[in-house]
């Protein structure tokens, strides 16, 4: 029975015809019998004398894996990705006015601009809303979360614009993804101890800190972290064995890509959900008194949404990179395999052919959970991330130079953008009406499912006494609840930022901005990646 441990059972509803069957649903919290004549069910049940001692008793939910799973709205997406479109337009004329035109000498400020509108935003929710929560299982507060967005945009501006060197008159700098990194970790290492420090003064401190198992919280913070920011890593791993394996095989190649990000992406929505079971549900309460505390299901979300952005950007800037180089009409097969996939996953056709094809003991491997849920549902916001730089870049191109040269490097380049989005919209279109979704593998799987508890992260099924209900959702997805506006931002801003810096990363700073007429060469991209210079490195 999930309701608060000091209190007596909720309510339990069973099959007065079957005695024997189990318990068929439960509800949380503590049913309460106020008056004399409820005396002999003390024992049972909460039985208070009188109405005013009955009106004290504690009976909220304590039961956080009872609330629904939380996803993004798409209008709060849509925002955050259009102040995000807005921040590279200034930051990609900026570049593009001045260091084309950068003397030895000249300090690169403009560079700074990278991040100005939502950096401030980011550090606002970042530890408060999704470190914080996944380490102590308790939100910050307005003061913590104010001192934190200053201390990210004083990391962030201070890795871009402080020389790591000055060699002849030139001005050595982080890159911008380099300046990301130290800038977060800038970040993490003073915003972290404030929110436990300011935890301390919180109203429930005594109630929760002595019984959190810190040893579970570290570790859902460290996969966290994994899921959100080391993906990224993973992923840029993919795209550089892409590039090197179309110089071999075209074919090859294309299967490769589109097998190995949805690998990488698969792999972390999976592993974010066994981990959260692991760590937060096994802990719940957890061995000699200590628990895993707070809402845990808001920072499960946030590393799927990055890491499926991460993934849809790693597919379209490699083959723009390629594109830009050798321009040829194999990024077609591509495109299209990505498109064929994603449909038969989030439309469940391929869950249906698989029950088919793996043998019932082995339905495990197969069967959708939540995560696999969570992801078909912020595919519909999270696969436009990938544009906005692109798009920027473009629009920029077009403010600066007009139609006098393509406003992304070559026309297939062109094509395959604008075809990547169209194939984006067109899988929205298929998957939200339902054209080619399938519901029979719920009736096939569902003795899998009946065994499985109402409330653990694998039931995806409603049930009653006949059975499987496939039209109606699971309890932990029946109301499903939507991330805080100021939240998105922590997965939406990463989300933006990873096309463009893979695609600094294998065409070079200084051809993406215009300094330089030709891509970088292959023997110098891995120093641009660890170190920019003024002017830019050609």
């Amino acid at each position: 029975v999930f309701g608060c441990p000091d209190n007596l059972p909720g309510v339990q509803v069973l099959d007065a015809s079957q005695p024997e069957q189990e318990v068929l649903w439960e509800i949380s919290g503590t049913v309460v019998f106020a008056g004399h004549e409820f005396s002999e069910l003390a024992g049972s049940v909460t039985v208070c004398m009188t109405v005013e001692d009955a009106s004290k008793v504690d009976v909220s939910l304590s039961c956080e894996d009872a609330k629904p799973f939380v996803t993004v709205r798409a209008s709060h997406a849509f925002t955050w990705a259009s102040i995000s479109f807005l921040q590279f337009m200034i930051y990609f004329i900026m570049m593009g006015s001045e260091e084309a035109y950068l003397i030895p000498g000249d300090i690169p400020w403009w560079r700074a601009s990278f991040a100005a509108l939502t950096i401030f935003p980011f550090g606002f929710a970042a530890t408060p809303d999704f470190l914080g929560p996944s380490l102590t299982g308790r939100q910050g507060g307005t003061c913590e979360a104010i001192l934190s967005a200053v201390l990210c945009g004083i990391g962030q501006f201070a890795a871009c614009l402080t020389p790591i060197g000055w060699v002849d008159g030139i001005w050595y700098t982080w890159p911008l993804y380099s300046a990301q990194c130290l800038a977060f970790t800038w970040y993490a290492f003073w915003t972290l101890p404030l929110h436990i420090i300011s935890g301390m003064y919180g109203r429930r401190y005594e109630e929760t800190s002595r019984a959190i198992s810190w040893r579970a919280h570290i570790g859902w913070l460290a996969w966290l972290l994994m899921g959100s920011f080391g993906s990224w890593l993973l992923l840029y791993g993919v795209a550089y064995f892409y590039i090197y394996l179309h110089s071999i095989s075209q074919l090859a190649s294309s299967i490769a890509l589109t097998l190995l990000t949805s690998l990488v992406e698969i792999s972390i929505v999976v592993g974010t959900v066994q981990l959260y079971n692991q760590l937060v549900l096994s802990n719940r309460p957890g061995r000699n008194g200590l628990t895993a505390s707070g809402d845990q299901r808001k920072t499960l979300i946030v590393p799927i949404c990055m890491t499926h952005a991460y993934a849809e950007s790693t597919r379209l800037v490699s083959l723009v990179a390629s594109n830009v180089k050798h321009p040829e009409w194999g990024w077609v097969a591509v495109l299209l395999l990505s498109f064929i996939l994603n449909i038969a996953i989030r439309t469940t056709n391929s869950t249906r052919l698989l029950t088919y094809v793996v043998p019932s003991q082995y339905w495990w491997l197969v069967c959708p959970d939540a995560g696999t849920v969570l992801h078909n549902e912020v595919r519909l916001c999270f696969g436009y991330p990938r544009f906005v730089s692109l798009f920027a870049l473009g629009f920029s191109n077009i403010i600066l130079h007009g139609f006098e040269q393509w406003p992304l490097f070559n026309a297939h380049v062109m094509a395959i953008v604008l075809t990547a989005l169209f194939l984006e919209i067109v899988e929205d279109v298929i998957v939200t009406s339902g054209v080619f979704a399938t519901d029979s593998w719920k009736y096939r799987t569902a003795s899998f499912y009946r065994g499985q508890h109402a409330l653990e992260s694998g039931q995806v099924m409603g049930f009653d006494r006949d059975g499987a209900q496939p039209s109606g959702p699971a309890i932990a997805f029946s109301g499903i609840r939507f991330l805080e506006f100021r939240t998105v931002v922590v997965a939406m801003a990463p989300a933006c930022f990873f096309a463009y810096n893979l695609l600094t990363l294998l065409l070079g700073a200084g051809f993406v901005h215009g300094a330089c007429d030709t891509w970088l060469h292959d023997e110098h991209r891995i120093l641009d990646g660890i170190v920019w210079r003024s002017p830019l490195r050609c």
